[in-house]
């Protein structure tokens, strides 16, 4: 009776738990629907394939003006991991916005956000774990609490699990830029309100962050100092806190006219580039890169290399470096032509470009795109996310590009990420770890925003439950049912194991390498029926357990 119990669990649990990336571009996974308007959502990886999505959510709110800030994790399958329509990462009364994220380095997060709570907008943090706990102080902790305001949050991992946080400061009256480190813990590691790394005279705002393979920090910023137009500076920053370039910062470009919204990212070197909007022509922005050393010293022209001088506005940079060894791509929407376009261009480590001059056309579709993402596909090339305006409203469309050439390896116009009723913006996503990507958009199809997911493989097309779960097995656990422990027999090779309740909810996620038993812990588990499953390589292992 107990076997057959066993199987039929199995066989109905199998289909409600196991991979499930919904196929229809029209229907996609679904993060958060709860009632008011759930927006503005970001997206990491959490380290097995799957993401970590956070967001700004108004379900507190009927008057959908006091904003919360919830997060969700969807695994590798496609199966929602957490809570329901998320895990509240801040519910303080107060109005919380702009959150922003990174991976911990154990397969959890640290988000980042503007907060209201004392009156003006503040810095706030927020560790949780792979399992949907959150690690700190309940509704985050103080990054920076001052007199005046501190906004826009950017973070960047510090690889010891914890995190650096850069915003813009307005403490001493202008806005400057500022940083602070916390540890694994939620404890700030540098001086009481942050380190200033630059607090020259007029503004500095819209600091970008990355880092290297030693752990040092690099920040760009926009700098108003000439007190006529924005120039754009940067500085390093070493894990205490000391900067290691020259005081507030080096001139990246002090070009005529203002230059603006810097994106910066580690090439391969470990040299970095600066991508930035140019106001040079007199009739738009173009779209200019430079390089900067290890000591702070720029590597390419004066003024940097051109990526895009056409006629028109070039604006909202995205780039990428990940896997790619000779250099960046950097993608933007360009209106030289009639509609708004979504164009990308590769640059080799001398500034050169690598593609048609000017750029490559990303969709051969005849509609407005604006608002590109860029992660990279693992194999010198990139993955780019847009809004796309079909029919009226805003859709979600993606293509892949190859990194030799440039040319798209998708259907000429890109393919459906979000296509559902009314409009689909904000898209985000992450590379999957295996050619592929993972997308996170908000979607107004019920009324109100909310959150979806979707998935795409490296050919353009979704891993469905058929395709991902064609090899799965079963695996051997003794004794089942167990009252005190079961052991586990693994394969070969690395193993991620995950346990789910009845409700879907995962109360356990290791990974282990090599042949061997596992054994998993009666413990603090009730009496009932749960479900396990192994993720060795392309094949999963599935078995349903019985606790006594």
């Amino acid at each position: 009776m107990t076997r057959l119990l066993i199987l039929l669990v199995c066989s109905l649990l199998t289909r409600s738990l196991n991979a499930q990336w919904v196929e229809d571009p029209a229907v996609n996974n679904l993060i958060c629907s709860r009632p008011q308007d759930q927006q503005d959502a970001r997206i990491v990886t959490d380290a097995q394939g799957g993401a970590i999505i956070t967001w700004v959510d108004f379900r507190n709110d009927q008057n959908n003006t006091t904003a919360d800030i919830y997060a969700q994790r969807i695994s590798a399958d496609g199966h929602v991991l957490w809570t329901v329509d998320g895990v509240p990462v801040c519910v303080n009364a107060a109005d919380q916005t702009a959150p922003m994220l990174v991976e911990d380095g154990a397969g959890g997060a640290i988000i980042v956000w503007q907060d209201w709570r004392s009156g003006d907008r503040d810095i706030y943090a927020q560790r949780i774990d792979n399992l949907g706990n959150v690690l700190w102080t309940a509704n985050g902790v103080g990054v920076a609490v001052k007199v005046n305001e501190q906004r826009g949050p950017v973070v960047i991992s510090d690889g010891a699990q914890g995190a650096v946080i850069v915003w813009t400061d307005a403490v001493s009256g202008n806005w400057d830029i500022y940083a602070q480190r916390l540890n694994a813990s939620g404890t700030a590691q540098w001086a009481n309100g942050g380190v200033a790394l630059c607090n020259a005279p007029d503004d500095q705002i819209n600091p970008k962050v990355t880092t290297d393979a030693t752990g040092a920090v690099y920040v760009t910023w926009q700098d108003r100092r000439n007190a006529q137009d924005y120039d754009i500076y940067a500085q390093k920053l070493g894990l205490t806190g000391a900067v290691q370039w020259a005081n507030n910062g080096v001139a990246v470009s002090t070009a005529t006219n203002s230059q603006v919204n810097p994106k910066m990212e580690t090439l391969s070197t470990g040299n970095v580039v600066i991508a930035w909007q140019n106001f040079v022509t007199g009739a738009g922005y173009d779209i200019y890169a430079q390089m900067l050393n290890a000591s702070g010293v720029v590597q390419w022209a004066n003024g940097g290399a051109s990526v895009c001088a056409m006629a028109g506005n070039q604006s909202a940079i995205d780039m990428t470096t990940d896997a790619i060894t000779d250099g960046a791509i950097i993608c933007w929407k360009d209106g030289r032509n009639a509609k708004v376009n979504i164009y990308c261009q590769k640059l080799d480590l001398t500034g050169a470009a690598q593609w048609t001059a000017n750029g490559k056309l990303v969709s051969a579709a005849g509609r407005d795109q604006i608002n590109p993402n860029v992660v990279g596909d693992g194999d010198q090339g990139t993955i780019i996310t847009w809004q796309d305006s079909v029919a009226g409203v805003w859709d979600v469309y993606a293509q892949r590009v190859d990194g030799a050439a440039g040319n798209t390896q998708w259907a000429a116009e890109g393919v459906a990420v979000g296509v559902a009723t009314d409009n689909q913006t904000g898209p985000k996503h992450v590379s999957d770890g295996n050619g592929g990507a993972i997308f996170s958009f908000q979607d107004k199809r019920s009324g109100d925003f909310d959150i979806y997911a979707y998935k795409l493989s490296g050919n353009g097309v979704v891993n469905s439950i058929g395709e991902t779960q064609a090899d799965s097995q079963v695996l051997h656990v003794f004794p089942n049912p167990f009252s005190d422990h079961a052991s586990v027999t693994l394969p070969d090779g690395t193993n991620h194991i995950r346990l789910f309740d009845m409700v879907g909810r995962q109360l356990l996620s290791e990974t282990v390498v090599g042949a061997q038993l596992f054994d998993i812990q009666r413990g603090p588990l009730a009496s009932g029926t749960y479900f396990l499953t192994v993720q060795n390589g392309e094949v999963q292992y599935s078995a349903v357990i019985i606790t006594e």
